[in-house]
């Protein structure tokens, strides 16, 4: 089943350019959501191997540089997951969520119609029905053109590696990888304003 994301823009988050990460707020955040992926993921790891411990480091405030908003498909099996990333991502990030699924045959379903509307996908492992490796193996996603992030409860890296032979471009954990997405998107959304602003730049037509 899928969630239209119908959240209004915020209104002093963005000026076109990328607002600086507020580290009380990226600490709320790292602490609120391993809580509530706990409380509702308690399956055992798709993986063998113990989680990849990630060291906990509070994120310096950068300065603005210009950005445009990503694009932004999130895959979580819970619905209350699903909105706390929303809000996070949107309050923190240039990041606007076009859709939600929670199940792998959906989430399929969404990037078939919607795949040139979609900058990043917020990728977890464990979903409703299927699973986040499924839809990485999937023909959709082998032809998708933007960036897909797993987030899960489960990181270890043995399936960062296997994540990344499918066509992943990053693995963080739920537990303690939040501000490490924060960045991620930060700089994923500065690239892609540096790639468009040189794909529409005037160019002369002949050369002095």
């Amino acid at each position: 089943m899928l969630h239209k994301s119908s959240r209004p823009a915020i209104g002093n988050k963005r000026n076109g350019n990328h607002v600086a990460l507020r580290s009380n707020d990226v600490l709320r955040w790292t602490s609120m959501l391993p809580a509530l992926a706990s409380m509702l993921d308690t399956r055992a790891s798709p993986h063998p191997s113990a989680s990849m411990p990630i060291a906990l480091r509070q994120p310096e405030p950068e300065a603005e540089c210009p950005t445009r908003t990503l694009r932004t498909f999130i895959v979580d099996d819970s619905m209350l997951i699903q909105g706390a990333l929303t809000t996070a991502l949107e309050d923190m990030a240039p990041v606007t969520v076009v859709g939600h699924a929670a199940e792998e045959a959906a989430a399929a379903d969404w990037l078939a119609a919607h795949a040139g509307d979609c900058d990043l996908i917020v990728l977890d492992i464990w979903l409703r029905t299927g699973n986040g490796l499924g839809l990485l193996e999937r023909e959709v996603f082998r032809t998708f053109q933007g960036k897909c992030v797993v987030f899960t409860n489960h990181a270890s890296p043995e399936l960062e590696k296997s994540c990344r032979m499918l066509g992943a471009d990053a693995l963080f954990s739920k537990a303690d990888g939040f501000h490490q997405l924060l960045s991620y998107c930060a700089e994923l959304a500065k690239d892609e304003f540096e790639k468009d602003g040189a794909r529409y730049a005037i160019r002369p037509f002949f050369n002095a």
